[in-house]
């Protein structure tokens, strides 16, 4: 994710993300009483992760939400993952 954006001349060194990285994320969210959505698109060939949104809300304003990250992997790009309907709820 932090070398797959237009960065210019900005150089960047590449981030290490694994599920503990984002259970941490996801911890802090809830440690300042904010509800943490995140919706993901999985390659169902390859398992791995092709694009994902995360979306924490504020505790006591369910009409708000901050876009923190969003992501699509440069192969899968330009596959209107935006729009797909299709989903299922997970941990």
């Amino acid at each position: 994710m932090s070398t797959d954006v237009p960065l210019g001349t900005l150089q960047m060194e590449e981030e290490s993300w694994d599920p503990s990285r984002l259970r941490d994320m996801v911890e802090q969210a809830l440690a300042r009483r904010r509800t943490f959505l995140e919706a993901a698109v999985e390659d169902v060939k390859t398992g791995a992760r092709s694009a994902s949104n995360d979306l924490p809300v504020p505790p006591g304003d369910a009409g708000i939400a901050y876009q923190l990250d969003t992501f699509v992997a440069a192969d899968h790009r330009g596959h209107r993952l935006g729009p797909l309907r299709r989903c299922r709820a997970g941990a």
